[in-house]
């Protein structure tokens, strides 16, 4: 039996042969199993497209329709969230670039309701941290957690109605040490194009945007939390780049010692999608990492990367702020983290919250 993840890639490129034959039991499941993995706007148009839709049962039509009022109610409710944003932002002289599935929502789906996301996700330079967060507290956003620990920093709106209106804040393209540095905000801001669409907003270029989906997959690869969206973003960008622009592509990734993880990515797009990747794309991928100073190496340990904060962040309370998130978070989050309600805990979970920092911290890895 073909998984359900599988069925679903089949239909969303149009091969739709088997369909006619699923069982309603099956499909309830195959709607299920879309559902969780974001891709069931996608499902239900492409089901649309190939006419398919008569297949469903009344209960399932019905299911599906309700989810695809609310993601188009959810859009305008994003859309109008991020025209506002990124106009208060611009009047300070800073340019967030959009990235994720926001920006590809735009660039790359027929219907940017069909690329379900959880939030906005923007990418500034470390030195406007300061001003982002007075200006998103002015436009009614409250930050709840850390600003500094994760690379990002989320903005909550106040309204009742949060839906679609949550920001994160990147100042880091990744979170993880390895990905971290491979893309600048100056590099990302330099090679930048525009959103249709969206006054004061640009985006990624293909190249940028296809490296970070690709680095975005493949840290969840040991997890069971990946999902065929973020699969579904690169197919669709490999579909809209030439040749010579991936060869060039894959090249940057090897220069940037991510080629390994790129083409784990690459192969589960294929696999589930059957996406266009020349082979000339695959081999460059392959090929042996080039040798690397140490210097290099060590920029992408837990340790490398919090001396390049040190050094990037802007300012002596900035750091400071660094290390109390990392060493010594509040009293209410640090019992949260570890599911303690007992203050008298606190002593024991700061010990063991400064050793499991500076081990982690310190990794070369």
């Amino acid at each position: 039996m073909i998984a359900p993840e599988k069925q679903i890639c089949r239909v969303l490129t149009g091969r739709t042969a088997e369909w006619c034959r699923l069982t309603d039991n099956t499909r309830d499941n195959i709607l299920a199993v879309s559902i969780r993995h974001g891709v069931h706007g996608l499902l239900y148009f492409a089901l649309k497209k190939y006419d398919l839709l008569k297949d469903l049962t009344e209960n399932q039509r019905a299911y599906f329709q309700r989810k695809i009022t609310q993601q188009t109610g959810v859009e305008l409710q994003r859309s109008h969230a991020l025209h506002k944003v990124l106009s208060a932002l611009a009047k300070e002289s800073i340019i967030p670039v959009v990235i994720k599935g926001e920006a590809l929502a735009h660039t790359h789906y027929q219907r940017s309701s069909t690329r379900e996301r959880g939030d906005i996700d923007l990418f500034i330079a470390p030195g406007d941290i300061s001003q982002t967060i007075v200006t998103m507290t002015g436009q009614g956003y409250y930050i709840p957690g850390p600003l500094y620990k994760s690379h990002q920093f989320s903005c909550l709106s106040r309204k009742e109605n949060r839906s679609g209106c949550h920001i994160d804040i990147h100042w880091r393209i990744n979170n993880l040490s390895r990905f971290a540095k491979s893309i600048s905000y100056p590099d990302a801001l330099a090679e930048s194009v525009k959103l249709p669409g969206v006054d004061h907003g640009i985006t990624l270029c293909e190249e940028h945007a296809l490296l970070l989906a690709c680095m975005h997959l493949d840290g969840f690869r040991q997890t069971d939390r990946a999902r065929l969206i973020w699969v579904y973003d690169i197919h669709l960008l490999l579909h809209s780049m030439g040749e010579d622009t991936l060869i060039y592509w894959a090249e940057s990734a090897v220069e940037k010692q991510v080629g390994d993880a790129c083409s784990r990515s690459i192969l589960q797009a294929r696999h589930y999608f059957d996406s266009p990747v020349p082979e000339s794309v695959g081999m460059i991928l392959k090929k042996q990492q080039p040798a690397v100073s140490f210097g290099d190496c060590f920029s992408q340990t837990n340790l490398g990367l919090l001396i390049a904060d040190l050094q990037d962040l802007p300012s002596s309370r900035a750091r400071s702020l660094l290390f109390l998130e990392l060493f010594f978070p509040s009293p209410d989050n640090l019992l949260a983290l570890y599911k303690k309600t007992n203050r008298m805990w606190l002593p024991y979970l700061y010990c063991r919250q400064i050793i499991q920092g500076v081990i982690k911290r310190l990794s070369l890895r």
